[in-house]
Parts: C-alpha cells; sequence; structure tokens
C-alpha cells in the first residue's frame, strides 16, 4: 500500500512538472501554434494507442465529438499561449465555466442566476489585477502618482 501511495504521488509530481513546463516549451518553439497543437496531439494519441493497444475501443459519434472539441481546446490554448502571456491564457482557460453558463443564457435561452454575475464580476477583478493593469487599479481606488 505504501509503496502504491509513493508511486501516485511521484505521478503527481511528474504530471505537475510536464504540465508547468509545456507553456514555456511552447513559447520556445519558433513554429506556428496550430502546428505546435496538432503535433502534440498526434504525439499524444500515438502514445495512447501504444498504452491501450489491449483495449476494445469502439468509436461512437459521441466519442468522436468529444475528441475533436478537446483537440479544438488545446489548439486553442496553445494558440492563446503564443499570442498572450501564460497567465492570460490559464486564466481565460478557468473561467471558461463562466463562460459557458453566460452564453447558455442567450443560446439556450436558460434562465441566469445572480450567483454568476457575481462570479463573472470576481473573476475580471481578478485578471485585472493579475495582469496589473496598474491604471485600471489606481483610478479605481484613487491611489495616484
Amino acid at each position: 500500500m505504501k509503496q502504491n501511495h509513493l508511486k501516485a504521488i511521484l505521478y503527481l509530481v511528474l504530471a505537475a512538472v510536464l504540465w508547468s513546463t509545456g507553456g514555456i516549451l511552447i513559447k520556445l518553439v519558433n513554429w506556428n501554434p496550430v502546428a505546435i497543437g496538432w503535433r502534440s496531439k498526434f504525439f499524444s494519441a500515438v502514445l495512447m494507442m501504444l498504452y491501450m493497444r489491449k483495449v476494445k475501443v469502439k468509436i461512437t459519434s459521441q466519442k468522436s465529438v468529444g475528441a475533436t472539441a478537446y483537440a479544438s481546446t488545446v489548439i486553442l490554448f496553445v494558440v492563446a499561449n503564443k499570442m498572450t502571456t501564460a497567465a492570460n491564457t490559464i486564466l481565460l482557460q478557468y473561467t471558461a465555466p463562466i463562460w459557458v453558463a453566460l452564453m447558455a443564457g442567450w443560446f439556450l435561452k436558460e434562465k441566469q442566476k445572480s450567483m454568476i454575475g457575481l462570479q463573472s464580476y470576481c473573476f475580471w477583478r481578478n485578471h485585472r489585477f493579475l495582469t496589473n493593469d496598474e491604471k485600471w487599479f489606481t483610478s479605481r481606488n484613487g491611489l495616484h502618482r
């Protein structure tokens, strides 16, 4: 049991290191961001096929749509990472559920809860603070140099 626990911690640390270095490597590679995204997904697909070669996988339309959506998300993440800072890219990625909730009211005609507006405002304020938009911060709080 203890050996499995240590192995799990090692895998988590390895995943964290690989996840963290991904943004740096995207910035360092002098390729088109779409090419980086497609090649990384191709490499991932080959590794998954090698790892799961004994598992029978039935391809359905739902799986195809899900795989396409995931691949699109990752490619757009790479494009955003190339075009702006990694912090902005990560912030956009983590605020995606809020954007989905806001757009659901518009596209699906769902009723919006007041909490969504509050969450959106908090994320917006946090984004402005984290991106160090000094002019916005000082003018809002009356702090001038």
